[in-house]
This record gives C-alpha cells, structure tokens and sequence, in this order.
C-alpha cells in the first residue's frame, strides 16, 4: 500500500490533537493556582499568555520561582496534584478534533501502529485513553517524566523504525521541534503550529 511507503508508525500527541482540551488545562493551571494561593492567580495568568502550549512542570517551576517560595519542590508537587485531579475529570468530558476518532481507525485497519507522545504524566495518560475506550488503537502511551524526544528513541530502537519513516503529528511547538530533530515526517493540528511551521520553512 502506497501510504506504508510514506510512514511505518505514527506518534501524536493527545491533547489539542486527538481530544480539544488545552483550553481545560489553561483553566486547570489558573484553578489549581487559586487552590494553593488565591494573589497568584494574576500571575499565573501572565506566564500563560507569554507561553503558549507551556507544561505543566515548567508552569510550576516559572510561578514558585518568580514566587520565590523556598521550597519549590513542596508547591510544585502540591501544584501537580491538584493539576492532574482537575484535569483528570474534565479532559473525559471534551470533545475530540474533528477527524481524529476516524483516523485512528483508519490507521488500525490498514495495521501501521500509533504511538501516543505526550508531556501528560505516563499513569494519567494511560488511565485517560482506557477511561474513552481507545486502548485498543495505541501500540504504546507514552507520556512524562520522559521527554518527547526520548519517546522517539524508544520507538525506533524498539521496534525497529526507521526515525525518517515515522509520522509526528502534534499541535505545539515542541511537538515540531521533537520531529525536526528525529527527522520525522510531520503534520501540524491548529493555526498556532502552522504559524511555527512556517518559520522553520
């Protein structure tokens, strides 16, 4: 089949590509902020603007250091936990990127395996696809405290494939970055990436 010649496996990312839910985590960060310190919230919401697609872990380390709290290990993990507890219950309950239900399966019966690459805690993400029923369409979850770049490697040396026959799809920058520096093919999802691609063009 022609499409095999193109890419042997493909590695996307889930949130903003498979499910729309960046803007639940946006939220999560402001409510979880507002939970541990209610006069950080303006804060917070300045290092979002400035950030786009920003993780988790270096939303938390940029607020508790410009916080200039002592223990920044303590209020990161305590940050954390209350991220992943808001974030677990609604990302459920958004709706998916038109297309994307129908092109995993679409990559399931023509038998070329997906990979899901994600900065999403490993134990969440796994419980989060088991949770929408989509375990079956995914040959691995991948997700932190391993980077994105990392997950590549694993792939390739794993299952034997060659870096430059896997396809990236992904919607944030790092997303692009990760496939630029595998020499992985890749497709952008949403007008900010594209923006992105176009600057590496």
């Amino acid at each position: 089949m022609n499409n095999q010649k193109l890419f042997k496996a493909v590695v996307t990312d889930l949130d903003g590509t498979l499910i729309d839910s960046n803007h639940i985590k946006k939220n999560a960060f402001i409510s979880a902020v507002n939970q541990i310190n209610p006069k950080a919230k303006d804060q917070a919401k300045k290092i979002i603007l400035k950030n786009k697609n920003i993780s988790r872990y270096e939303f938390s380390k940029i607020l508790f250091h410009e916080m200039r709290k002592k223990n920044i290990f303590f209020y990161k993990k305590k940050f954390l936990n209350k991220f992943n507890h808001i974030c677990s219950h609604k990302v459920l309950k958004t709706k998916h990127i038109y297309g994307s239900l129908s092109l995993l399966r679409w990559l399931n019966k023509i038998k070329i395996p997906v990979f899901i690459s994600t900065s999403t805690p490993e134990f969440s993400i796994k419980k989060i696809i088991s949770k929408l029923g989509w375990s079956s369409y995914f040959k691995e979850i991948y997700g932190s405290p391993n980077s994105k770049n990392y997950h590549i490697n694993v792939i390739h040396k794993n299952y034997k494939i060659s870096k430059d026959k896997i396809l990236f799809i992904g919607d944030g920058l790092i997303d692009l970055q990760t496939a630029k520096k595998n020499n992985c093919k890749f497709i952008g999802v949403g007008k900010e990436i594209k923006f992105e691609i176009d600057k590496y063009n």
